[in-house]
């Protein structure tokens, strides 16, 4: 994969970051958390070393929660029009997800690595990707 920078947008355009590739992983999730997050059958993140994205953090509000598993997550979205364009969290310490459809190009240029939580999939979605997992390998149910 070429070396280069990829550019993309909150929807009303206030927001723009710069994403240097490589990036390290593309996922796309299933899970109940994302669909909320997205108001969509799906999230598709695809993970950028913090030092490989640039962008006005003064323009963007946290929302911090708690996935399923108990994880810490954070979705940054636009003040403006709230589109939600970043996610972070402890699982995947030193990265950040980008989400997919804010690149300005599409997505056509990244692969899909995996999809998880295909256990809470639409059943009309098909994706073609190597691992379709029904939960996540780093996943650990609550206990009761």
């Amino acid at each position: 994969m070429p070396n280069h920078t990829k550019i993309g947008r909150c929807a009303c355009g206030k927001v723009v970051f710069q994403a240097k590739l490589p990036f390290e992983k593309s996922v796309i999730c299933h899970c109940k958390s994302c669909q909320l997050r997205t108001g969509s059958a799906f999230g598709h993140m695809i993970y950028f070393k913090r030092n490989h994205l640039s962008f006005a953090q003064h323009l963007l509000r946290l929302f911090a929660y708690k996935a399923e598993s108990g994880n810490a997550m954070q979705g940054h979205f636009c003040t403006e029009c709230g589109t939600t364009l970043f996610l972070t969290g402890t699982l995947n310490a030193g990265l950040i997800g980008v989400a997919g459809g804010c690149f300005d190009d599409g997505v056509s240029w990244c692969k899909i690595d995996r999809e998880i939580f295909c256990r809470s999939k639409a059943d009309y979605v098909y994706i073609d990707t190597p691992f379709s997992l029904e939960t996540s390998p780093r996943y650990k149910p609550k206990t009761l």
